[in-house]
């Protein structure tokens, strides 16, 4: 049981290094032709490392846990990226938008019980 416990950790914090990975590349200059001035730009070498190691954390959870279980845990990504693009992007999230991401929160607990 705590090892199925500990394998939804770690897929939550997977989910939250991607959220972060896709918001960095979405702050940075954004990729271009110009392998140079890609190297330079820091935020958008860390967030392709973020983004990156992410499914790192899922392989180890998998391992632990079962996958009916875990893999719509995955939907937690948007969720986080949801959250990241309103509150320091300034995006805006209308109803449906909200709702949508209740339902990806209903179903991942619905799923996990």
């Amino acid at each position: 049981m705590i090892m199925k416990i500990i394998a939804i950790g770690i897929v939550i914090i997977g989910t939250l290094l991607g959220a972060i990975g896709a918001f960095l590349i979405k702050k940075s200059k954004g990729i271009k032709i110009n392998i140079r001035s890609m190297m330079k730009d820091k935020l958008l070498i860390l967030g392709i490392a973020a983004y990156g190691i992410s499914p790192t954390f899922n392989i180890i959870a998998f391992k632990w846990g079962e996958l009916t279980m875990l893999y719509p845990l995955i939907t937690f990504t948007y969720i986080w990226s949801s959250i990241f693009a309103v509150k320091y992007l300034g995006e805006k999230m209308n109803a449906y938008k909200w709702t949508g991401v209740l339902f990806l929160i209903l179903g991942a607990v619905f799923v996990v019980r």
